[in-house]
């Protein structure tokens, strides 16, 4: 992490940042399952993360996962649809990395923002 201390709002395991989100994605293009690394706003404790996953192509569905969630393109944990987003609760391995790819080459982009994220005690 960056060592940074960030506003934020806990309640139990469960932190909330009262900032502009990061931006973990910019206008991601991959159709093959690549990894997002968000170490750089989360801890070594944290297990899950509160994203808005957005697909601004037109057409080509956004799948998303872990580098340990044992499932094959194109299948993923979550589906975004064309030009839609979604806000949830997403797992992320022991890296703190999730994964993404289109289902078909992208004219548009993915986008990953974290808003928060819940971590072991």
């Amino acid at each position: 992490s960056s060592g940074n201390v960030l506003n934020f709002l806990q309640s139990d395991t469960t932190i909330k940042f009262l900032f502009a989100s990061p931006r973990l994605l910019s206008n991601g293009k991959a159709t093959a399952k690549t990894s997002v690394n968000m170490s750089s706003f989360v801890p070594t404790t944290s297990i899950i993360a509160f994203v808005r996953i957005s697909n601004t192509d037109s057409t080509a569905v956004l799948k998303t996962g872990t580098s340990a969630d044992g499932i094959t393109i194109p299948a993923g944990l979550y589906t975004t649809d064309a030009n839609n987003s979604n806000y949830l609760d997403h797992p992320w391995n022991s890296s703190q990395a999730m994964t993404y790819n289109f289902t078909s080459a992208p004219t548009g982009g993915a986008y990953i923002d974290v808003f928060g994220y819940t971590y072991r005690r």
